[in-house]
């Protein structure tokens, strides 16, 4: 996310709106800006830093509640919204690509060997393995089951790129609703409240409705530098919280996969050697 961009959009906009440009034009020179240019690729549409902006330009408010409002922006420390939780990528790497040579191979095992394994047993009338029938008889649930989990790790993981791309309206998808816990939801939403917190307060008194953190910073009227300071702060506590709560979900649902892929080559093992040892005895 290029929250670069946003500030100094915000910067910009606020230095033309104290030359008394209306805010609509002071928007769009922000915009066109050759400095803006040089400091990465525009906002998305679809991301909630544009979408703040957009709401600033076009909600009609006083341009001085706007100019607070951005005031507050570029004072605000953005460093911590650049993070992502990528330290255990490399773990999710090589568990899609166990799971896929596992797929792989015991989907030949069982199309090719195991129907030629069965007729030989039972052309010497010998038992049947246990581990052998069992996994010639359930492969295709547990591939089934493989394929699903490491459908739904990919799923979750585009889901976390998008929290931390703040993509808008991300919490209204199936995706978002479904497979994430309640627990990261709830902080990454708390943490989309402060985010949009000096937008709400640029915005006319909603009295009963206010949430409690408007209701404060309405109450105490912090200065702007002020207010920049105090949700610095707690824009980075709620960022480092999400993180963690991303990151350890993962984990948790990568040790899940793992397990059952580390059980399903087990079985697979087992089922490819039970005929041989069979056959051994035999002799």
């Amino acid at each position: 996310m290029n929250w670069s961009r946003f500030k100094y959009y915000c910067l910009e906009v606020r230095r033309r709106l104290d030359q008394d440009q209306a805010v609509m034009a002071a928007f769009d020179s922000a915009r066109g800006s050759v400095i803006a240019k040089t400091l990465g690729e525009e906002l998305k549409s679809n991301t909630l830093p544009n979408a703040i902006l957009t709401e600033l330009k076009n909600n009609n408010v006083a341009p001085s509640a706007v100019k607070q409002a951005v005031e507050v922006y570029q004072g605000l420390d953005f460093t911590m919204l650049s993070a992502e939780p990528s330290r255990i990528r490399r773990v999710g790497i090589y568990i899609t690509y166990l799971s896929f040579m596992y797929l792989v191979f015991s989907s030949i095992y069982a199309v090719f060997v195991i129907p030629k394994s069965l007729a030989m047993i039972e052309s010497l009338n010998l038992p049947e393995p246990e581990s052998f029938t069992f996994f010639s008889q359930f492969w295709n649930v547990l591939a089934l089951l493989i394929f699903g989990l490491l459908l739904c790790a990919f799923l979750i993981s585009r889901k976390l790129k998008a929290l931390f791309e703040y993509r808008h309206g991300v919490e209204r998808s199936l995706v978002y609703r479904m497979l994430l816990p309640s627990k990261l939801k709830r902080q990454y939403e708390s943490l989309v409240t402060l985010l949009r917190l000096p937008l709400v307060l640029s915005q006319a008194d909603d009295g009963a409705n206010a949430s409690e953190i408007v209701a404060y910073f309405r109450k105490e009227h912090y200065s702007a530098k002020e207010m920049s300071d105090c949700l610095s702060l707690l824009l980075n506590a709620n960022i480092e919280s999400v993180l963690v709560a991303a990151e350890t979900y993962l984990r948790r649902f990568y040790v899940t996969t793992t397990v059952l892929v580390i059980i399903s080559i087990f079985i697979f093992i087992s089922s490819a050697y039970a005929p041989i040892f069979m056959l051994g005895e035999g002799v």
